[in-house]
């Protein structure tokens, strides 16, 4: 028997059934009820949406029901069908990340109250017992008390109320579980396990889908022999003799020697008019003999095949598949359409650098994002594909190119959340910092880094006018680049700075910028200068820092990379990686503080975060010391913080703002 049971709205009866609580037959019989009573309430329709129950507010009224709660940011939302698609479009009015749900009826809303009457009739001939198996309830987010009388009105809330999972399960994993198994078709509840952390080791919990969901065909007993193969590998004992009881295992021998692992690169030998000139190709092919008719003679030039296990593309979607917490990834699945973000971006490059052992920039992952395009990228070059400049984030769409700028941390990862609010028709590259791979030595003044970075917009875009947008230190380095494009004669659509400081020079960036930048939190005279950079790079961390005060200042940046990682606040990184970062840093924050803006008559728009610098520096209502060298100077208030203003659900409010000045003459 498991050693704790949680149900998701209806499933809850199966719960209930493992658990003791309800027989089987009446189980049955009031989950079919349950269809009946609710096929005659009207038509409705459901939305997932990606905010928080506090965020939902300002788009609520009282026609609508919050059906369930999966995770921080995972709201599911019912009612009428013309509430719903009216809800549905104001959201996607605002660029929020909302995804309407097939489904007959509004489960868990008002529109089932005229049900519940009769519905209640049925649940109360039903015989209850105590749960003989801890029970957590999805209805109260809490464990169900063995020594309290089941009573059946719980069977009306669980039809009626909002699904509190998100409650229930991190109560679950906050009580030591940490290996479950979904029993629903698909991996739903999987995915949304992930989102946890357990206190013992501050990982996320284990869970396993033991039914075939769309699996690609993928059979009962396939999926029920991998999940016991993956459960077996976590230490959990399998009753094999059971499993096969009406069928006897047969012995496969195994080598007498361990395989000696080692990796090898294929070199591709035939060329794409000999591949596509080939009568046959079967890149997939096994080791079995076919007979089959010789091809032409382009078509016998020699392709090399490899075997599924083999193929990079496969390797890098396993990769996927670890980082991100997935059950299957196919090869043309774009990372971030898959939850990728700036952070599991580092740590997907890390993992890929070891399986090739070549360098290999951040930026390559934004340009291939899917496992196929990828593996094609670093078959071409072998994986010695040279990190530029220009990083292109998206490329479709016919609008003039927007480029932004690396802030503090030299990558441009950042930006793709603003890219997608923008809209597929806004190209936008980001200028990412040089030695982020340590391929090169880092700028360390803010000219040389904006006369390479003009160099290569222009290579997109050879002439004016340009639309530049920078983030914290992206700003002043979009300032440089705008001056420097003025001075060669071409036009500045807009410049736009995103809660950008303008530093003086030599300004104290160390006591002061860092201060700011972490929230006006009191740095420790005792913490490492690279713990500081590491803390701003990832905010996080803060809450390390007292485990510190007794570990040795030169041993800081691994101990706090260390903690970040396992409390899952930083990606896994390697030494070379976080070095190559920390180097990038120190060089820009040299270059920040020698860097003095220069007058500019440029049209310029900030934009400032709600809780962000002018927070920090008690200037609610400042202009960040840009309207001194600015001959006009915009000023937009955008909700979020430094931070959070850029990503999901503030960026749509700035993309909304931003738009308004991108593209003045369509």
């Amino acid at each position: 028997f498991p050693a704790a049971v949680i149900g998701h709205s209806i499933g809850e009866y199966a719960a209930a059934q493992i658990a003791g609580i309800i027989s089987l037959p009446d189980a049955i019989r009031l989950t079919l009820k349950r269809g009946e009573l609710t096929s005659r309430v009207p038509a409705g329709g459901i939305v997932a949406v990606g905010l928080s129950p506090e965020e939902l507010r300002p788009y609520w009224n009282e026609n609508l029901s919050l059906a369930a709660i999966n995770g921080q940011r995972q709201c599911v939302v019912s009612g009428a069908a013309s509430e719903i698609a009216a809800f549905h479009e104001q959201l996607q009015a605002k660029s929020i990340a909302s995804k309407q749900i097939r489904a007959s009826h509004p489960v868990h809303s008002s529109l089932l109250d005229p049900i519940l009457p009769e519905f209640r009739i049925h649940v109360e001939q039903a015989e209850l017992q105590t749960p003989q198996i801890p029970f957590m309830s999805t209805v109260l987010g809490d464990w169900l008390k063995a020594d309290v009388p089941f009573d059946g009105s719980y069977w009306i809330r669980n039809l009626r109320e909002t699904v509190q999972f998100h409650l229930a399960f991190n109560r679950l994993v906050q009580s030591g579980h940490e290996l479950f198994i979904d029993m629903g078709p698909g991996a739903s509840l999987s995915r949304h396990s992930r989102q946890f952390k357990s206190k013992s080791n501050l990982r996320s919990p284990i869970a396993f889908a033991a039914l075939p969901g769309s699996d690609h065909g993928q059979g009962d007993r396939l999926r029920l022999l991998k999940t016991l193969g993956k459960l077996w590998t976590c230490g959990v004992p399998i009753d094999w003799s059971g499993l096969h009881e009406d069928k006897p295992p047969q012995r496969t021998p195994l080598p007498p020697y361990p395989f000696d692992r080692k990796r090898y690169w294929l070199d591709a030998v035939a060329t794409k008019e000999q591949v596509q000139n080939a009568d046959y190709n079967q890149p997939d092919a096994g080791g079995s003999s076919v007979d089959r008719p010789a091809g032409n003679e382009g078509g016998r030039s020699p392709i090399v095949i490899v075997s599924a296990e083999a193929a990079l593309d496969r390797q890098i979607a396993a990769v996927y598949r670890d980082i991100l917490g997935l059950d299957d990834v196919a090869l043309t699945d774009r990372f971030f359409d898959l939850g990728g973000d700036s952070l599991s971006a580092l740590s997907v490059i890390d993992r890929i650098e070891q399986l090739t052992g070549e360098r290999l920039a951040v930026s390559l992952l934004l340009e291939h994002q899917t496992p196929k395009e990828l593996a094609i990228a670093l078959s071409k070059t072998h994986g010695s594909a040279r990190p530029r400049a220009l990083v292109p984030i998206q490329t479709g769409g016919s609008r003039a190119p927007l480029f932004c700028p690396h802030p503090f941390g030299g990558h441009v990862l950042l930006y793709t959340p603003l890219a997608k609010a923008l809209g597929a028709e806004q190209p936008l590259f980001g200028l990412q910092a040089r030695g982020l791979n340590g391929e090169a030595k880092p700028h360390l003044s803010i000219a040389e880094m904006a006369s390479e970075y003009v160099e290569a917009i222009k290579s997109v875009q050879p002439h004016g006018p340009y639309q530049l947008v920078g983030l914290s230190m992206g700003g002043s380095i979009a300032w440089e680049m705008a001056c420097q494009l003025r001075d060669a004669g071409d036009e500045i659509a807009i410049l736009g700075l995103l809660d950008a400081k303008a530093l003086h020079k030599h300004e104290e960036v160390a006591s002061g910028r860092y201060h700011r930048l972490l929230g006006n939190n009191p740095i420790p005279d005792w913490l490492s200068e690279q713990a500081i950079i590491m803390s701003v790079l990832f905010p996080a961390l803060k809450k390390h820092w007292r485990k510190l005060k007794s570990i040795k200042r030169e041993c800081h940046v691994t101990a706090l990379r260390d903690f970040g990682t396992q409390a899952g606040n930083i990606p896994d990184m390697s030494n070379t990686q976080l070095n190559n970062i920390l180097t990038v840093a120190e060089a820009n924050r040299i270059a920040l503080r020698d860097y003095t803006p220069r007058p500019n008559d440029s049209r310029s728009v900030l934009f400032a975060a709600k809780r962000g610098l002018r927070t920090s520096s008690n200037q609610p209502n400042g202009d960040l010391g840009w309207k001194q060298f600015a001959r006009s100077l915009e000023i937009h208030e955008v909700p979020g913080n430094h931070y959070t203003m850029i990503a999901p659900p503030h960026v749509t409010v700035l993309a909304r703002k931003l738009n308004s000045f991108l593209n003045p003459k369509e």
